[in-house]
């Protein structure tokens, strides 16, 4: 309930605190003009994300088991070098990338795919238009992947409300319109499956109090866990700083270039030529409005993501100290009783929130540069 209430806590303020008369403005038409070509000389490689490796469905207890053991087992025999640590780092994003999948994301990358077909099916009905073509066909077409996009929206929507935090379908396709909406939902996934691990191995140690050698493996899972949890809000944070916000700030200097070089051109223009290039200069203009709200959008991920880090690093100092303390005694059996020194609170860790946008212009706005933001350049 509480990780409920934070969710929906966190939402409300995240309305209230991007729901600014400036965006709410219809942008300036025309604005595909002002992407054409934008930051297409930025360079850009990005790393592989452990969301992108996440499973369409949850991980079985077994299947998780077994990973964290790999991971807890490279820790203990952990040797100052670099191909060790390698190797450890490797295999904590991995377990992430286990415990991170979820039917969301399933439902996410239906969602998304069915996107793709209506974009695709726009785009071949814009040219069969310009070549004189019939285009009926296309045209049922396109209607019938509208209905699919809507049934993926309602189904994804639904399944998020499944993992403790409840959204409408137009706040869900937001998240699956951003060009860190898997990041986001794998953090929601690894949310719910990490409380679910959790209740099952507390359940099977109380269970079996009087097993000392299941305890100490108990809370050496925990220290995992963690380190885990640690992993990737990392990626999912350094992403957005080293990735995302510097990439906004080129596009954004390629917008102001455009204004400027349409400026120029309007003081010489004279006739119907100005009527065109102040059209021009309004949809840049219409453009940039939208990039301090993207930009706050995402400084606030960052922020959160940066407090999520530091709590899971303190649950991580504990779950290592008390892990070390249980290897020296031989007083254990009492310790199952204190919940704070296991990974349950990461529970209550709340997932990045969305972007409300309130009209049809601005949500396309938002989605063309969410894919400035997320295709490779060369």
């Amino acid at each position: 309930m509480r990780r409920l209430i934070l969710g929906v806590a966190f939402l409300l303020l995240l309305v209230a605190a991007l729901a600014i008369p400036a965006v709410r403005r219809p942008l300036g038409t025309g604005v595909e003009a002002a992407y054409h070509g934008v930051a297409a000389h930025l360079p850009w490689s990005p790393p592989a994300r452990i969301a992108e490796q996440a499973e369409g469905a949850p991980p079985e207890r077994a299947a998780i088991i077994s990973e964290l053991s790999r991971v807890a087992e490279q820790r203990q025999s952990l040797k100052p070098t670099d191909a060790t640590r390698a190797r450890m780092h490797e295999l904590l994003r991995r377990a992430a990338a286990m415990m991170a999948g979820s039917e969301a994301m399933g439902s996410l990358r239906d969602m998304q795919e069915a996107r793709g077909r209506l974009r695709d099916l726009d785009a071949r009905i814009a040219d069969g238009l310009l070549a004189g073509h019939d285009v009926k066909e296309l045209q049922q077409a396109r209607g019938k992947a509208a209905v699919d996009l809507t049934r993926a929206t309602d189904d994804f929507a639904r399944r998020l409300t499944e993992l403790g935090v409840p959204m409408t379908p137009a706040q869900a396709e937001m998240i699956a319109i951003a060009p860190n909406g898997d990041d986001m939902v794998a953090l929601l996934g690894m949310q719910a499956n990490v409380a679910h691990f959790v209740t099952q191995l507390r359940e099977t140690v109380e269970q079996n109090r009087g097993n000392t050698d299941l305890l100490r493996r108990y809370y050496g899972l925990n220290v995992v866990l963690c380190e885990m949890v640690e992993t990737l809000q990392t990626d999912v944070r350094d992403r957005i700083r080293d990735r995302y916000l510097p990439r906004l700030a080129g596009i954004e200097q390629e917008n102001l270039a455009l204004q400027r070089k349409a400026e120029e051109k309007l003081r010489e223009a004279s006739g119907p030529e100005r009527d065109g290039y102040a059209g021009n200069l309004r949809a840049l203009q219409g453009t940039a409005e939208i990039m301090p709200t993207y930009r706050r959008y995402l400084a606030q991920q960052g922020a959160q993501l940066d407090e999520a880090i530091r709590r899971t690093q303190t649950l991580l100092d504990l779950a290592a100290n008390t892990a070390s303390t249980m290897e020296n005694t031989a007083e254990v059996l009492d310790m199952v009783n204190a919940a704070n020194r296991d990974v349950g609170a990461v529970i209550n860790l709340v997932p990045p929130g969305t972007l409300p946008l309130d009209s049809d212009m601005l949500r396309q706005e938002f989605e063309r540069l969410s894919r400035k933001l997320s295709e490779p350049t060369s």
